[in-house]
């Protein structure tokens, strides 16, 4: 240990800061570590007797700092220390491979003794890693634990290392030698100097920190850094990419379902408007029809009313030369009998109330007529009623001419007995009592035809009643057509609307997955550019690794000639001092 702690008090180009000593003892070797000359030397032992004495060595050394307790690599409030037979081999780990080379060493006990991690130790020292500090790992089977639970930022404040080891794993949990080394040789240390004259098994090693190797280090893991990143970068860049890629094929999607959605309802749009405007047109058609047959109604109503006005004209001209001829009978049975007076006055009365029904009938005609042109606007339907309201306007007409050729018939049967009479005036009394009963019989006749004629008035009244019931209903029918017709229209107008919404819509959702694009196109070229960056700063990262490897070697190459150098200057000491010690005097 001495001849590794004058290697490194020679070697150290700056004064140490902070020495660190773990398991310093029971304050034997404390001259030693004094001559290192360090700012602050930190003291830390576990075994209870040895503490207890290295505490009232260092009472008047202010700059020294002792720690009554076991220094860890987890964090843990105590530790268990295994007492041995030789204390500088007690340790917190069972001695199995020790006790095998050192038969004559035991473990005397255990104790539980503080312990804090070997982090938060060198934490509270504040260490300046621009200054030199040292750490001397004298704890048997902790060395490998106690630095690989370092961190390196805080490890590699540290330029000295020196620590006892072995060839083989001597306690539980340990590692030999060659393990420990390869470990510190990673973290970027490198073993400068060996002393195997410590206590048998072990041997005591000096490493000391080397930054290009640590630079190099740093670089490496930087670089595997920017490449991990770089990995996940691109990873994410593709996940991203298929998640875009697949929000596009989702967007294409809905905007190829929106137009066909929108093909459809312009489809059922068109199918509605062709279906309305047929329907439209069959009803225009309907109602052509309807009106070419009203109107051909109306033509055959106004004949039929031509018709009864000239026999109503005739029927006048009947009852004027009926009248006429009343009169002159009168006057010529004026003297014979005033009963034929009376009789020739009831028959006037009898032709006047014909007139009357006569007249009545042309209103009647009339008002069909008026109610025929009110079903203008009626359906189709109204065809079958209208041609039957013609047939049934035909019979009357055929009624009213065959009563009318009936009342000319009476008419001139009236005349021809008028003549008869002219001829028996002579015979009048028997005569006179034979045309009273023709009269009476003619009377009775009219009053059976006016009954008919009423009868048939009120016939003619009732069907009437019932066309106006047809008429109305035809109305409504058609009024429920124009209904059905606007309400069409209606919801066509709101398809339409609703159609240019949805188009509305589907550009809409274009744009918004075009500016998707867009955004994902312009983050494409952000990631492109920063993977580009990150490429060109890990070219630069090889390339400063490649320069330090180049210093490296070339460093290494001077040591090895400052080796050899040293090997040759040591040798001709030796011959110097051969030659010396044989010349005589000396």
């Amino acid at each position: 240990m001495n001849a590794l702690l004058n290697h490194l008090r020679t070697q150290s180009t700056a004064p140490l800061a902070h020495t660190f000593i773990i398991g310093a003892g029971d304050g034997s070797q404390l001259t030693q570590w004094r001559d290192l000359n360090s700012e602050h030397l930190h003291l830390a032992e576990a075994h209870p007797a040895h503490a207890e004495a290295l505490q009232q060595h260092i009472q008047d050394h202010p700059q020294e700092h002792l720690y009554l307790g076991a220094i860890t690599a987890e964090a843990q409030e105590t530790a268990t220390l295994h007492r041995l037979t030789l204390p500088q081999f007690s340790s917190l780990n069972a001695p199995t491979g020790l006790t095998e080379r050192l038969p004559n060493v035991s473990v005397q006990g255990t104790e539980t003794v503080p312990a804090q991690p070997l982090a938060t130790w060198l934490t509270q020292a504040e260490l300046d890693p621009n200054a030199t500090h040292t750490l001397v790992i004298n704890a048997p089977g902790q060395a490998h634990a106690l630095l690989t639970a370092t961190p390196d930022e805080l490890l590699h404040a540290v330029t000295w290392i020196v620590v006892n080891t072995a060839d083989e794993a001597l306690f539980e949990n340990d590692v030999d030698s060659a393990t420990l080394d390869s470990a510190l040789t990673q973290r970027g240390y490198a073993c400068v100097a060996e002393d195997d004259t410590a206590t048998y098994p072990t041997v005591a090693r000096l490493y000391q920190r080397q930054p290009s190797v640590i630079e190099k280090l740093n670089l490496t893991a930087e670089r595997d850094t920017l490449a991990k990143q770089l990995e996940d970068t691109r990873a994410k860049a593709k996940r991203d990419t298929e998640a875009l890629t697949k929000a596009l094929e989702d967007a294409e999607a809905a905007r190829n379902a929106a137009e066909s959605e929108a093909e459809t309802l312009t489809t059922q749009l068109k199918k509605t408007n062709a279906q309305a405007q047929s329907d439209a047109e069959k009803q225009t058609k309907a109602l052509e029809e309807a009106n070419n047959q009203l109107a051909e109604r109306n033509k055959q109503l106004e004949a039929a009313k031509s018709e009864a006005t000239k026999l109503a004209k005739q029927l006048e001209e009947a009852r004027a030369a009926a009248k006429s001829e009343a009169e002159k009978l009168a006057k010529e049975l004026e003297g014979a009998r005033g009963t034929a007076k009376s009789e020739a006055a009831q028959q006037s009365q009898a032709l006047e109330a014909a007139q009357n029904q006569l007249a009545e009938r042309n209103q009647q005609l009339e008002e069909a007529r008026n109610a025929t042109k009110q079903h203008e606007e009626a359906r189709a339907a109204a065809k079958s009623k209208a041609e039957q309201l013609a047939k049934e306007l035909e019979a009357a007409r055929v009624n009213a001419q065959d009563e009318a050729t009936k009342h000319a018939q009476a008419l001139e049967d009236a005349k021809n007995r008028l003549a008869d009479r002219d001829k028996q005036l002579d015979t009048a009394k028997g005569e006179a009592e034979a045309l009273a009963k023709e009269l009476e019989a003619a009377r009775a006749n009219a009053q059976s035809e006016a009954a008919q004629q009423s009868q048939a008035l009120e016939a003619a009244q009732n069907q009437l009643a019932e066309r106006n019931q047809q008429l109305e209903e035809a109305r409504n029918a058609t009024k429920q057509h124009e209904e059905a017709r606007a309400a069409a229209k209606s919801k066509a107008e709101q398809l339409a609307k609703e159609l240019e919404a949805a188009r509305a819509n589907a550009q809409d959702e274009a744009t918004k997955h075009a500016q998707a694009l867009e955004d994902v196109k312009n983050r494409l070229a952000d990631r492109d550019k920063q993977l580009a960056e990150q490429k060109q700063a890990y070219e630069k990262a090889q390339r400063v690794i490649k320069k330090h490897e180049m210093e490296s070697q070339s460093l290494q190459h001077r040591q090895q000639l400052l080796q050899d150098e040293l090997v040759k200057s040591e040798a001709q000491i030796d011959l110097i001092k051969d030659l010396l010690l044989r010349e005589p005097g000396l």
